[in-house]
């Protein structure tokens, strides 16, 4: 059983992997108050804008890290997954995916980042994005029901986050073959009076990320004066 609270109930199917376990997001205890602190600022000031910038600058570093030249494709949609005809944020990238491993140990891990001190890639040199290692926990930061979807060589794994009283957790709900090249998907559910704001966040938060970014909402989409993002380029603000 995978669901656990009424609210997830309400839009998550029942559904699950066989002999799969939930992952909890751990944070050493050393870097708890900073991270807690710079994350909940950040985050909950403005939750929608946040968690659009974050998932989008980690698909990006991903395909900056993979040499991936092809666009971070970003939009919102009717979800397929979540009941009850609800739209879902979605950022979808074919940069390097992640093993089952790797989400296990690292990315549902705030103590771990694979961006190194420069915060380059280690084979051209390029600007990442982030840093912090907290980018992909920011769907929390505005819904307690979110997806992850890896593709990984061959396989493409599902995994629905959650946030309850006992903590924020994740748990495979899909596994299958695939022939589909490496790449990661976040897809989180949008508030119905929403839409239209994250729309608007979307545009606004991310123009400065072009020309990385595939823009599927409707607006303009042409990028700010100020460059590329990372190494000092336009702010996203």
């Amino acid at each position: 059983m995978i669901t656990r609270d009424k609210k997830s109930e309400s839009i998550v199917e029942d559904k699950s992997v066989p002999g799969s376990e939930e992952i909890a997001v751990s944070v050493p205890e050393h870097k708890l108050d900073n991270v807690v602190r710079d994350y909940q600022k950040e985050i909950y000031s403005n939750a929608r804008g946040t968690v659009v910038r974050e998932v989008a600058s980690n698909a990006i570093d991903g395909h900056r890290q993979a040499g991936v030249d092809e666009e971070v494709v970003v939009g919102i949609k009717e979800s397929s997954f979540f009941d009850g005809g609800v739209q879902e944020f979605y950022v979808v990238d074919r940069g390097l995916g992640m093993s089952k491993e790797f989400v296990q140990e690292t990315f549902f891990d705030m103590r771990v980042s694979t961006k190194n001190d420069r915060n380059k890639t280690e084979e051209t040199g390029e600007d990442l994005i982030g840093g912090w290692g907290i980018g992909g926990q920011s769907p929390y930061g505005y819904t307690d029901t979110w997806l992850l979807i890896s593709t990984y060589d061959g396989v493409r794994t599902t995994y629905l986050c959650q946030r309850d009283q006992e903590g924020d957790w994740a748990a495979p709900v899909n596994e299958e073959e695939v022939d589909a090249p490496n790449g990661v998907a976040v897809r989180v559910p949008v508030d119905g009076g929403d839409k239209a704001e994250v729309e608007r966040g979307i545009l606004r938060q991310l123009r400065c990320l072009l020309p990385d970014i595939g823009l599927e909402v409707p607006g303009p989409k042409d990028p700010p004066p100020g460059g590329r993002a990372g190494g000092g380029g336009a702010s996203c603000q």
